[in-house]
């Protein structure tokens, strides 16, 4: 019978597996198929939806979808964002489950703090600045 871990060090192996990844930007997409271009401006990524749960007034939880795209002058670092979609909508993800338990029943959510928040993950992901995160229409439902 083998010996198993116990779940601390297990976490703690996954939360180091996913700093390692995060550190080195989209190197497992290197050969990766950039995502189509979707119409408007050259220089636009568009993102796919994003989501987070808040509580309504009602006391039930609705959910928060925001729609939005990245715009990069930088053909390289936009090149290395359509690789990198999949680490940014991760990392997305991880930034608005830490915001949405924020809001206030029934109020709209921060979009300062919320475009702020994956604005720091969009530069953490690509490795550098140079891409604008970009928030197109926010549905609260």
């Amino acid at each position: 019978m083998s010996r198993l871990r116990p779940p601390s060090l297990r976490r703690l192996a996954a939360s180091a597996l996913a700093l390692a990844v995060l550190a080195t930007p989209c190197a497992g997409f290197a050969g990766a198929k950039p995502a189509e271009h979707r119409g408007g401006s050259i220089t636009f990524v568009h993102l796919p939806g994003l989501t987070a749960n808040v509580l309504r007034a009602t006391g039930r939880w609705g959910v928060v979808t925001i729609e939005a795209g990245l715009d990069i002058p930088d053909e390289k670092l936009r090149l290395r964002a359509q690789h990198c979609v999949p680490l940014l909508m991760d990392g997305y993800t991880r930034a608005l489950a830490g915001i949405g338990p924020t809001v206030r029943p029934g109020s709209q959510p921060d979009l300062d703090r919320v475009s702020t928040a994956l604005q720091k993950v969009t530069d953490q992901v690509l490795g550098k600045p140079g891409a604008v995160f970009l928030v197109g229409s926010v549905i609260v439902n």
